[in-house]
């Protein structure tokens, strides 16, 4: 009877180490197919390594292809650098942007800021306060409007403060140089601000009046601001009207001086010479 038992206990403990072989066998399948399952499909694309301003030619350095998964991708990528070199792009592009033809000029087209500017428009450069503007915050392709201080005749003693220009679209961003002279001094460059604005002629006439008459700053608009303000501008007596009045200066009134004026005795004689005759007077003391 023992050696029977010990028989089945031994077929049993066969069974189940049976079973839980097959049972991790299909669990190790499970688990690579479950691995297999999770692969991400990936794609290739082109992208800028640097970010680019509009009109910029390609060149063979600026681009680079990257592996994107393919759900990312999107449907109208480049996969392919072929053909890219020469392109212009059409839009300010950063660093690691897929290059999609939406963002590419036609074949053919010239590069520089002419070939980025609208039917009609121009672009025109103007410097800029950089200190008390927007800093280094504005970018090509944003949208600002301009601002103007003007300080100059009829306006010396009473300075006043208007937007002038809204919603005009920035296309470069960038320094030069200018000559300055300051009393007692040499001339010497200094590096100045400046920003290149995408403009109608007549839009493009009043900035040049105004960059010549006074102070330009920008103010940056928000990405779906196009609402046009309605301002008559602000003169410098009406922006301090609520200010403390200065107070008047003391004048100290001082009390005049009385002269004494002392008369002396004098006594008058007739002088006769001849048929003349003349009077003369002299102090008695």
């Amino acid at each position: 009877m023992v050696k029977i038992r010990n028989i089945l206990l031994l077929i049993l403990a066969l069974g189940l180490a049976g079973g839980a072989a097959y049972t991790a066998h299909d669990w190790l399948e499970a688990q690579a197919g479950s691995k297999k399952a999770k692969t991400i499909e990936m794609a290739k694309v082109v992208v800028v390594r640097e970010a680019l301003p509009p009109g910029h030619v390609f060149e063979k350095d600026d681009l680079e292809i990257q592996q994107w998964p393919l759900k990312f991708k999107p449907k109208d990528a480049i996969d392919s650098m072929e053909g890219l070199a020469g392109r212009v792009t059409a839009s300010y592009m950063v660093a690691n942007e897929v290059v999609t033809p939406s963002k590419l000029k036609a074949k053919g087209t010239m590069g520089g800021l002419s070939a980025v500017l609208k039917e009609g428009k121009r672009a025109m450069t103007v410097k800029v306060d950089e200190v008390v503007g927007v800093g280094g915050f504005v970018q090509p392709g944003d949208r600002v409007d301009v601002l103007a201080t003007v300080s100059r005749g009829d306006y010396s003693h009473n300075p006043v403060t208007k937007i002038m220009l809204q919603d005009l679209t920035v296309l470069t961003v960038g320094h030069r140089l200018q000559q300055k002279k300051t009393p007692g001094e040499s001339t010497k460059a200094v590096k100045v601000k400046v920003v290149t604005l995408e403009v109608s002629p007549e839009q493009g006439e009043e900035l040049a009046l105004i960059s010549q008459e006074g102070a330009v700053v920008l103010a940056l608009r928000g990405q779906t601001d196009r609402v046009e303000t309605k301002s008559r501008g602000v003169r410098l007596n009406k922006l301090l009207a609520s200010a403390e009045p200065r107070p008047k200066p003391v004048v100290i009134q001082q009390k005049e001086k009385k002269v004494r004026v002392v008369t002396r005795p004098t006594m008058r004689i007739e002088l006769l010479k001849g048929k003349n005759k003349s009077f003369q007077t002299f102090p008695v003391n």
